[in-house]
């Protein structure tokens, strides 16, 4: 896990706005998504979870946290006859 303290999102969001994050969290897993979040404090708040950035516009510097997940993969559950069930992690 990856931890900054005022973090440019030039490059996390489509429109290359170069603002800064006050707290900003790079995860891999959902074990370092939840490290991080038991870490917040109040004054770590508001609490932003940033995926591709493409439906978001910074128009000032964000005052909180940004949580970036990085998490990839897609696995079988189970299969029964003509039913699959997959269980797809979040792709940023």
């Amino acid at each position: 896990m990856l931890h900054y303290y005022n973090h440019s999102l030039k490059t996390l969001n489509t429109f290359g706005i170069d603002v800064l994050a006050r707290r900003y969290f790079e995860c891999t897993n959902i074990y370092e998504i939840e490290k991080a979040v038991a870490s917040l404090k109040p004054e770590d708040y508001p609490c932003l979870i940033l995926g591709g950035g493409s439906n978001i516009l910074f128009t000032a510097n964000f005052p909180g946290t940004v949580i970036h997940p990085l998490i990839k993969g897609i696995e079988i559950v189970s299969e029964t006859g003509n039913r699959v069930t997959i269980r797809a992690e979040g792709l940023s």
